[in-house]
This record gives C-alpha cells, structure tokens and sequence, in this order.
C-alpha cells in the first residue's frame, strides 16, 4: 500500500494505492500514520485520491469502516476543507466506500466513491481546476 503527499501544479494533496491483499487493521495504521504522524503536511493538502483497484479488501468489515470514519473526523479538525475521491470498482469495495462516505458526513470534506479512476479525476479535476491527466498521471507514478 503506497500513500504519499503530492504537489500537483502547486496543489498538495494525497494520493494512495492500494493493491493486493490488505486487512482492516492495515488500513488503520496506514490511516492513522498519514493523519496524526504527519499532521502539518496533512493539514495542507487539497484532497485525497485513494485508488482501491487491484485490492483484495475481504479483511476489511464494518467495524474497520467505523474506525476509519472516526480517524477521519479527528483529522478534519486540521483540515476541514478536504476532497476526497475513492476508487472502488469492485462491489465489496464501493459498498465499503460509500459506507465511509456516508459515516464521514460530518468531517465538511466533500467526498464520493467512484467505480473508475478516471471518473475520480474528472470529478477532483473539475473541483481543484486541474487537468484530469496530470491527476491520473501522478497516481499512476505513485502507485
């Protein structure tokens, strides 16, 4: 699982990549690391673009979902103006991302689960003004 902080045409944000088999509690650590370890460049960043494609998320449950969404919600109080995109092509996946979705309203992020990446760019592209391939093109160097 890679998560890295990124500047694109001046604009920081997240970007992570989440690929084969992964459990809940990897997810919380990784979560956990980005929002409280480093806090400072955190708060600096514009959005948040997690691909889930190519993960097997099968050790992820509910719970897991709640834990993330409550991280989240700490972490929106040093950065309450986020975007988030997730990509979750597969049922399990979108199922589980629009259960965060949905459990992180109160954060102020504005935020939505995708089936596709390029769907996720457009839409982040369209808020950030960005060009949808330099989005694409920096997750697919990071991922």
């Amino acid at each position: 699982m890679a998560i890295e902080i990124v500047d694109i045409a001046g604009i920081r944000g997240v970007l992570q990549a989440v690929r084969g088999e992964h459990s809940g509690d990897e997810l919380l650590a990784e979560n956990r690391a980005m929002f409280f370890q480093r806090t400072d460049d955190f708060a600096a960043c514009r959005f948040w673009f997690a691909d889930f494609s190519g993960s097997d998320l099968h050790g992820v449950n509910p719970v897991h979902i709640r834990e993330l969404g409550e991280i989240a919600e700490r972490a929106a109080t040093s950065n309450p103006a986020l975007l988030t995109a997730l990509v979750t092509p597969e049922d399990l996946q979108f199922a589980l991302g629009r259960m965060w979705v949905m459990l992180t309203e109160a954060t102020g992020w504005e935020h939505q689960a995708f089936r596709t990446r390029a769907e996720a760019a457009d839409w982040l592209a369209e808020r950030l003004q960005l060009p949808r391939e330099a989005l694409l093109e920096a997750h697919a160097r990071e991922g």
